[in-house]
């Protein structure tokens, strides 16, 4: 399962005498490698709100045993603890800038090769 989001930005329209500027849509999605299909859709406001749209979209699908992957903007603490209370897999890239949770996960990996 992949999740991403999309922009639509053809749907954003400027402001002019007879409305006020509309964003363009922003969609988080579950793709699955499986299926080659969209799983799960969730809306959200604005591109800052992905962070906290990934437990909702989880929340929607319920399928065990697949690993899940997301991009680096969603490398949140309680993000990857929402995975892991689910009980998927996941594959997430990590940043350095994250400070002990990158050398942490480094150790780790360091002492189980």
């Amino acid at each position: 399962m992949n999740i991403d989001d999309k922009t639509d930005n053809g749907s954003s329209r400027n402001e002019n005498d007879l409305r006020e500027k509309v964003k363009a849509l922003n969609v988080l999605n579950v793709h699955s490698n499986n299926l080659v299909l969209c799983v799960a859709s969730e809306m959200i406001q604005d591109k800052t709100n992905e962070i906290s749209t990934i437990p909702k979209i989880l929340d929607k699908i319920n399928v065990k045993g697949d690993i899940i992957t997301w991009n680096a903007l969603n490398i949140q603490k309680s993000n990857v603890e929402v995975v892991t209370k689910l009980k998927r897999n996941h594959v997430v890239p990590i940043k350095q800038n994250q400070g002990t949770f990158y050398n942490d996960l480094g150790y780790i990996l360091i002492k189980t090769n």
